[in-house]
């Protein structure tokens, strides 16, 4: 490649790069996500092997936070603040227990077959 050539190519990428900084954002200052360290969250699964699974799993904890994405413990790799939604916990029962809205400790639950397909499930309290 002679000089010529070379000072010509790099002309040319100038204008590309001047052009292209138009169309690009500008770097975030700030984080678009509530998410912090510490905080438990739902992460949501794309590949399910039955359509009736949940779609997401967890609750996981917050390890690292960027201004998009989020590390979680358990996971090996960032998740977009997107496919994660927050998970209301209880501390009081250990660091992973989910808040539940009514005693369902002392519920008594019973089953009745009512044909090769059907069963009737009924909670006493």
């Amino acid at each position: 490649m002679t000089a010529c050539q070379f000072l010509s190519l790099q002309a040319r990428l100038r204008t590309l790069w001047k052009a292209s900084q138009f169309s690009q954002t500008v770097p975030l200052e700030e984080q678009i996500h509530p998410f912090q360290p510490g905080d438990f969250i739902w992460a949501k699964k794309f590949v399910r092997d039955d359509t009736l699974q949940s779609r997401f799993t967890g609750p996981h904890q917050v390890l690292l936070t960027t201004q998009t994405a989020v590390f979680l413990e358990g996971r090996k790799s960032w998740i977009h603040h997107s496919h994660v939604k927050p998970a209301v916990v209880d501390h009081s029962d250990g660091p992973a227990a989910l808040a539940t809205t009514e005693d369902t400790a002392s519920d008594q639950w019973t089953s009745l077959p009512l044909s090769d397909i059907r069963l009737k499930l009924t909670r006493q309290k």
